[in-house]
C-alpha cells in the first residue's frame, strides 16, 4: 500500500497514513481492498480496485476498448446524475505504480447480499422483514429502468455500439469468448444451447430501443441502505454494453433464479414473484418487455462462459488441477438445464 499512499499524497497534497481493513463482497473481475486514510486529523474509508492481469470474464464490446477500469469509470460518470455510484478519488492507468491500472473510490457503507452461500439461504436478507425484501427488489428494478434512460451516445459511450447493437451482437461476442475459453473442449449442453439460441435469435431492436445496459444487473451488485432497503450505490460495470433492455432484464431474472430454483430455495416472504418483478420493471420503464425466455437462457449461457474463463484462470495458477471439470459442471450450467427444462418466463 506504500505506492498507493504516495499516489494519494501527490493527489491530495498532504501526508497520509493508510491501513488495510479487508476485502469487500465477492467477484472475479478485479482485486479489491478496503482501507482507511488518515490525513490532517481526518479519517476516510476507501476502496482500492486493481485491474487483474489474467483473462477477463467479459468480452470486449469493440477491439481495444477493454473491459476494465476505463469502461467502468466512463459508465459510472455517464449515469452518476441519475443513479448513485461511488465517488471516485481517482483512476490511474500508469501500470508502473502497482503493475496494473487501478482506481480509488469512496467506501459506501451498506448491505450487500451474499452470493456464496446465496443470500436466500444465509445473511441479512433471510432475516429481513418481508417488506424490506420487497422494497429491495422493487427499488432495484426501478434503478435498472432508470439506467436504461441514460443518453449514452451523448455521454461518451457511443463506442460501445459496434455493428448492429442487440441480441445478435451480444451473442456473437459471448460465443466467440466461449470458443476461445473452451480451449478445444466442448460439452453437449454448450453445443445444444448455442444452436437453440442461434436458431431463435430475436430481431434487432429499433434504434430508439437501444439502451445503455448494466451488463451485470443483480442484487449482489447493489449496496443497499440498511434502514430503507433502497440502493445506496450501483457497482460493477465491466459488462456495460448497449442493446435492448431485455438483455439486462433477462440477466436480473437469471440471477433471481440462481438465488431460488438454482439453490433449492423457496421464495421468501415479501419477495415478488418473477411475473411481479417483470411488471415492476415495466411500470418503471413505461413500456412492456418482450418474451424473455431467450434472454434468460442467453444470460445463463453468458454466466457459464464467465465460469469457464474464471476456472481457466484458476487452473493456470494451480488453484485447480488441469483436468478439472468445473468448467462444465457448475451452478451456471445447472441453471441452463433448469431454464431449458422449464416454461418461458
Amino acid at each position: 500500500m506504500q505506492a498507493v499512499g504516495q499516489w494519494l499524497e501527490a493527489r491530495w497534497g498532504e501526508p497520509v497514513v493508510l491501513e488495510v481493513q479487508g476485502t469487500p463482497g465477492s467477484g472475479f473481475s478485479a482485486d479489491n481492498l478496503i482501507f482507511t486514510a488518515t490525513r490532517g486529523g481526518r479519517i476516510s474509508t476507501h476502496v482500492l480496485r486493481v485491474e487483474p492481469s489474467n483473462s477477463p470474464p467479459y468480452p470486449e464490446q469493440a477491439p481495444g476498448l477493454g473491459t476494465g477500469l476505463s469502461v467502468q469509470t466512463r459508465t459510472m460518470a455517464a449515469i452518476s446524475d441519475r443513479l448513485a455510484v461511488a465517488s471516485l478519488v481517482g483512476v490511474e492507468f500508469d501500470e508502473t505504480i502497482l503493475g496494473a491500472p487501478f482506481l480509488v473510490m469512496d467506501f459506501v457503507d451498506g448491505l450487500v447480499p451474499k452470493e456464496v452461500p446465496p443470500c436466500t439461504i444465509e445473511g441479512f436478507y433471510t432475516e429481513a422483514a418481508p417488506d424490506f425484501r420487497e422494497t429491495m427488489t422493487r427499488s432495484g428494478l426501478e434503478a435498472l429502468a432508470t439506467l436504461h434512460t441514460v443518453p449514452w451516445r451523448e455521454r461518451g459511450l457511443a463506442d460501445l455500439a459496434v455493428g448492429t447493437p442487440g441480441a445478435a451482437r451480444q451473442f456473437e461476442l459471448w460465443d466467440t469468448h466461449l470458443a476461445t475459453a473452451l480451449r478445444g473442449r466442448d460439452s453437449g449442453l454448450f453445443s445444444e444451447t448455442r444452436a437453440w439460441l442461434l436458431a431463435n435469435m430475436p430481431p434487432a431492436p429499433a434504434d430508439e430501443e437501444v439502451v445503455l445496459l448494466w451488463g451485470d444487473a443483480r442484487m449482489g451488485n447493489v449496496i443497499w441502505d440498511k434502514g430503507s432497503g433502497t440502493p445506496l450505490c450501483l457497482t460493477d460495470f465491466e459488462g456495460a454494453s448497449v442493446g435492448e433492455r431485455e438483455l439486462d432484464l433477462g440477466w436480473w431474472l437469471m440471477a433471481d433464479r440462481w438465488m431460488h430454483e438454482g439453490s433449492g430455495v423457496q421464495r421468501l416472504a415479501g419477495e415478488p414473484t418473477r411475473a411481479e418483478q417483470i411488471a415492476i420493471y415495466e411500470a418503471a420503464a413505461g413500456r412492456a418487455s418482450g418474451d424473455l425466455y431467450w434472454y434468460e437462457l442467453f444470460s445463463a449461457y453468458r454466466f457459464a462462459v464467465t465460469v469457464v474463463v474464471v476456472t481457466n484462470n484458476w487452473a493456470d495458477t494451480g488453484a485447480l488441477p488441469g483436468d478439472h471439470l468445473m468448467w462444465r459442471d457448475n451452478p451456471a450450467t445447472e441453471l441452463i438445464e433448469i431454464i431449458r427444462a422449464g416454461d418461458s418466463v
